[in-house]
C-alpha cells in the first residue's frame, strides 16, 4: 500500500467521524428546537412534534453508514497495514479490552441517540395529542402508531450500525480472504508504502 492510500483512508475516516458529530449535533439542536417552539407555543398540531422525523430518520441511516464506512476501512487498515497499527495488535494479542456495566450503558447511550430523540417526538406527540385514549376512534389509533413505526424504523437503521466488532471481524475476514489471494495471485506479499 502506498504511503498516499494509507492517509486518504485515514482522513476518510475522519471525515466519517466528524460527520457523524456533525449530523448528531444538527439533528439535536433542530429537534430541540422544533419541540421547545412546540411545546411552548398554543399551537394545537400534533404533527409538528413528528416534523423532527424528517431529520432524525434520514441521519440515522447516514451514521449507520459512516459506522459501517469506518468498519470497513479500519478492518482494512488492520489486515494490509498491520505494522503501522501497533495499538490495534496489541489489544488483539495482548491486552483484550473487557467490557463492564458502565461500558455497555455508554455504547448504548452514544449509539441510541437518534432512537431517544424519536422517544422523545412520540412523547411529546402522545402527550399534546388532542382526543383522550378513552374516546379513540380507529383513525385516532392509526394516527398513534406512525410516530411508533417511525421510531421503530430508528431502531431498525441503528441496529444496522450499532455492533461494531461483529462488522470489524467480517470485514478482515473478507480482507483477509482477499490479502490471502491476492498473495497466491503474486506469489510474494507487497510491502508496505510501495
Amino acid at each position: 500500500m502506498k504511503n498516499s492510500e494509507y492517509e486518504r483512508i485515514v482522513k476518510e475516516m475522519e471525515y466519517n467521524l466528524s460527520a457523524r458529530h456533525s449530523f448528531l449535533t444538527f439533528a439535536f439542536t433542530t429537534t430541540l428546537a422544533i419541540l421547545g417552539v412546540a411545546f411552548t407555543s398554543d399551537i394545537k398540531n400534533e404533527w409538528l412534534f413528528l416534523a423532527p422525523f424528517f431529520l432524525i430518520v434520514p441521519f440515522t441511516a447516514r451514521i449507520a453508514y459512516l459506522r459501517q464506512t469506518h468498519a470497513h476501512y479500519s478492518s482494512f487498515l488492520r489486515v494490509f497495514y498491520s505494522e503501522e497499527m501497533i495499538w490495534g495488535q496489541l489489544t488483539r494479542t495482548y491486552c483484550p479490552i473487557r467490557r463492564n456495566r458502565a461500558d455497555i450503558i455508554i455504547e448504548v447511550l452514544v449509539n441510541f441517540e437518534m432512537f431517544f430523540l424519536s422517544l422523545c417526538c412520540t412523547a411529546v406527540f402522545f402527550y399534546k395529542y388532542p382526543t383522550p385514549i378513552a374516546d379513540f376512534l380507529f383513525i385516532d389509533w392509526v394516527k398513534c402508531s406512525i410516530p411508533i413505526l417511525l421510531s421503530g424504523i430508528v431502531v431498525a437503521l441503528t441496529m444496522a450500525g450499532y455492533n461494531y466488532g461483529k462488522m470489524m471481524k467480517k470485514y478482515e475476514e473478507k480482507w483477509i480472504k482477499a490479502k490471502n489471494c491476492r498473495q497466491e495471485e503474486y506469489g510474494t506479499e507487497e510491502k508496505n508504502g510501495d
